[in-house]
């Protein structure tokens, strides 16, 4: 059964819901129906392919429960594979099921996120049995995808608490000292930290709690869990008020262990879903929607910060403002929808037009902004008659346009409010629709008499 891509593409979670679905990528189609029957016999949905570059595909825009992979696939190499699945959003820490004739994958298990299991095609009833067991500990929602950091100084529990934990599709990696642990943390990706507070040294542990939450950024908000091994549980409030959300005691039981696990993870869900949210409306805020050009917010907050930055420092910040000649009429001619690629096409133009440090915005209708740090008021008039030129030849849509251009370049010997410079650029563009439009209008702010500062629109650089 082939599924075709949709058009979203979904997003990863630790913990498995609703039906289940499998990709099984093998480049042998026997193997695909023997697999395939596998998976349909616990009503799991089945995506399969038998091409490396649409498993690469699958792997990048579709979400999956479980991967099944076999090599060679075509031309695309098991690293190749792998590299894949580290940088999806959807699968960096799916189940992966490797199968080969021996059973023994020659790619190391740790270049993977989630939990590998290797099988050979020639016993695929073991993996009937391991898969059957499986689902059932999913469907009793025991068992979930990510990495997790395990700090315990003792060998023995460590081993069990370790095999516990891997028992729910958890990948661990354990350290003895709080020290090495933290270090991993500053340098990975962790889903959930797991910290067991001994008798002898149990102040390291409540430091390294601290510590995790004293980070900056959202690795600061990565739950713990406290495994508290003194016989009265005396270290557990401490290890709350340091920054633990849960705990549980040495001779935890596993249902127990179980429900812990999942509730935290489900926390780590929910604030990775607040911080996807919080970063799409950041973005919808900087971003106009229809140019994906910065938007005029965006230009005031980094553009005052520009200004202030080249007046501190001491080199030339520019500002342009242009806007199309009898844009309303092209709107009125050719419709919404010819007027808003004209906008497009410019703003694409605009982009090959600018350097790395500029900032580009749509700031109205039919009205750009480009903001030119380093750039002093002769060059940004050179700069800006190319610019004048190339919109007049450019034909965008078919269409002919030209634009009026307004140039203001940041005083020297005094400070001003980005405000005031878009406010000059602004006033320089009106005149330059006034004289006629297609030309550029260079406007200077000095101080008045009175210390207020005024705008004097004193050169006509170039004209129709």
């Amino acid at each position: 059964m082939k599924a075709t891509l949709p058009s979203f593409i979904a997003s990863s979670a630790n913990t498995f819901s609703g039906v289940l679905r499998v990709l099984i990528a093998d480049s042998v189609e026997a193997d695909l129906k023997r697999l395939s029957k596998i998976f349909e016999h616990h009503d799991v949905i089945v995506v399969t392919s038998n091409d490396g570059a649409e498993t690469l595909r699958y792997v990048q825009e579709e979400a999956f429960d479980f991967i099944c992979a076999s090599f060679p696939l075509g031309q695309t190499t098991e690293k190749r594979f792998f590299d894949s699945l580290k940088v999806s959003d959807c699968n960096r820490r799916t189940p992966l099921f490797l199968f080969s004739l021996t059973g023994t994958s020659p790619v190391p298990t740790n270049l993977h996120d989630g939990l590998v299991q290797d099988f050979s095609k020639q016993d695929l009833n073991k993996f009937f049995q391991y898969i059957t067991g499986l689902i059932g500990l999913i469907q009793k929602n025991c068992f979930f995808k990510g990495r997790l950091l395990y700090v315990e100084g003792n060998t023995l529990a460590g081993k069990h608490m370790k095999e516990l934990l891997e028992r729910m599709g958890l990948q661990v990696h354990q350290f003895v000292s709080a020290q090495s642990a933290y270090a991993a943390f500053e340098t990975e990706e962790y889903d959930l930290v797991v910290v067991a507070i001994g008798e002898k040294s149990p102040s390291q542990n409540f430091d390294l709690i601290e510590a995790i939450r004293s980070t900056h950024g959202p690795k600061s908000q990565r739950p713990i869990l406290a495994i508290c091994n003194t016989k009265k549980l005396i270290s557990v409030p401490e290890a709350l008020k340091k920054g633990a959300n849960d705990y549980v005691g040495k001779l935890v039981v596993e249902e127990e262990l179980h429900c812990r696990v999942r509730n935290l993870l489900l926390i780590k869900n929910l604030l990775d879903k607040v911080d996807a949210q919080e970063k799409e409306l950041r973005q919808l805020v900087m971003t106009d929607e229809l140019t994906s050009l910065y938007s005029k917010p965006y230009l005031f907050n980094a553009g005052n910060q520009r200004a202030n930055e080249a007046f501190r420092h001491g080199y030339p910040f520019s500002l342009v403002l242009f806007s199309f000649d009898h844009f309303a009429y092209i709107h009125d001619r050719y419709g919404q929808s010819i007027s808003d690629m004209v906008l497009q096409e410019m703003a694409m133009m605009l982009k090959t037009f600018s350097r790395n440090e500029d900032i580009v915005a749509r700031t109205n209708d039919d009205e750009f902004a480009l903001a030119l740090p380093h750039c002093s008021e002769e060059d940004t008039k050179a700069k800006v008659d190319r610019l004048r030129e190339f919109v007049e030849s450019a034909n965008p849509s078919g269409i002919s346009v030209s634009a009026s251009f307004g140039v203001v370049s940041l005083p020297a010997t005094f400070p001003c409010d980005f405000e005031d410079v878009f406010s000059a650029a602004d006033r320089a563009m009106a005149q330059a629709k006034f004289d006629g439009g297609n030309r550029v209008v260079v406007s200077r702010l000095v101080p008045s008499e009175s210390g207020l500062l005024k705008v004097v629109l004193n050169e006509l650089v170039s004209a129709s």
